[in-house]
């Protein structure tokens, strides 16, 4: 079944924009954003935006990410970067007028609000650093991600057939089962991997009478069209109508997320709609929705996602973090050499009578190879030595080191 992107336009549900919600006010005690806070919740969400937008661009397929999932994993690996590779990356990211403790700080305190906002939702964020066992990781990179991120970090026998399976189990465990792989293999030329993990469920507010579903015809974006289950319900719920489109917000739990679906109007395509949407439209959509008698249907279904962002991101303004020999991750380890060699990001949704369940995860692929810096070499197991005059070529001793 094929979903159209911007009729699930979710992003509000997995970002920090939905408190502002035309159906409730704030719980009281609820603690305000921080102007730093918002600040990066408001770049969050244009970065997202503008990564969608990238995303679904020039095609007629499905798209589903979490903005919050990518920033998270790229806030996490920028603390690596140094010189122009890191002003390229917090400029990319819509974070450039602030300092490096001040993102690190927002983020702590985002995820941790997120988290609690609403008991009636569950929402989980994770972050785990996995690097090649011996690799000189920076304590300060590791330990700065630890306390910011609450990132797990372990250092990883990346030459055991069985490590892969390790980072998909964790991987599996942080998303609920929705996403259970995301390595096959480790390439040697791997010596980390940066990883968030996203986990979304919420009830509705006001639940589809699943004996209300039927099959229905859904009219692809290639002009095909695919028998669906289409659920239905009549509604007070916050709505808005605009030249461009009609929207529906559909509240979870106590209201303070929701997913808001978006229908263009009369021939415009999602893909018109989309590249007109700024991310302060989207900010003041709250104050804009009026709650209205509505009669809405939408499909019930499960869309999975997965893509390769390192041309997007790379195009997006942070080109150098992918080059070799150019990018500067001199606060990761000691001289610089490794750089990113791809950013995956993962995403599933599933939508039915009850709500919605939602996983994203981003993968940060670091890697360094011969001709990349300084290289290294750890005796710390059994290794050979040759003494030898390097005029005559003789070898005058020669052994092995197996017991020290």
């Amino acid at each position: 079944m094929r979903i159209s992107a911007v009729l699930l336009l979710a992003l509000g549900a997995l970002s920090a924009g939905c408190a502002d919600s035309a159906l409730v006010d704030p719980p009281a005690g609820l603690t305000p954003l921080s102007a730093t806070q918002r600040t990066v919740v408001e770049t969050d969400n244009a970065f997202g935006l503008t990564l969608f937008q990238e995303l679904a661009a020039d095609n007629q397929d499905n798209v589903f990410i979490s903005p919050t999932s990518v920033s998270f994993a790229l806030g996490m690996t920028a603390n690596g970067a140094a010189g122009t590779t890191y002003d390229q990356m917090v400029t990319t990211l819509g974070k450039d007028g602030l300092s490096p403790e001040a993102v690190n700080e927002s983020y702590r305190d985002l995820s941790a609000m997120l988290v609690g906002m609403d008991p009636e939702v569950r929402l989980q964020i994770a972050n785990s650093i996995w690097y090649r066992q011996g690799y000189p990781v920076r304590s300060e990179f590791l330990e700065t991600n630890r306390s910011y991120f609450h990132a797990d970090v372990e250092e990883a026998d990346f030459g055991d057939p069985a490590t892969p399976g390790r980072i998909n189990g964790w991987v599996e465990d942080k998303t609920n089962g929705l996403i259970d792989k995301v390595i096959d293999q480790i390439p040697g030329s791997v010596v980390m991997y940066l990883i968030n993990a996203i986990y979304f469920k919420g009830t509705w507010l006001y639940e589809f009478d699943p004996q209300e579903t039927t099959s229905q015809s859904f009219f692809n974006a290639d002009g095909t069209t695919s028998t669906v289950p289409l659920m239905a319900q009549q509604a007070d719920l916050p709505y808005l109508v605009t030249d461009d489109y009609q929207a529906v917000d559909l509240p979870y739990g106590d209201s303070l997320f929701s997913m808001t679906v978006v229908l263009p109007s009369g021939d415009r395509t999602t893909g018109q709609v989309l590249a007109g949407l700024t991310s302060s439209e989207i900010a003041g959509w709250g104050d804009q929705f009026q709650t209205e008698d509505v009669i809405l249907m939408m499909p019930r279904f499960k869309v999975g996602y997965k893509e390769s962002l390192k041309s997007t991101l790379a195009a997006m303004g942070m080109p150098e973090a992918f080059q070799g020999g150019r990018a500067d991750f001199s606060r990761l380890v000691e001289g610089g050499g490794p750089w990113i060699d791809n950013v995956i990001h993962q995403a599933v949704i599933d939508v039915n009578e009850e709500g919605t369940e939602a996983a994203a995860v981003t993968v940060v692929i670091i890697v360094e190879s011969a001709g990349a810096g300084p290289k290294r070499v750890r005796l710390d197991r059994p290794f050979l030595l040759f003494i030898r005059e390097r005029h005559t070529g003789s070898v005058l001793f020669m052994g092995r080191i197996a017991q020290l």
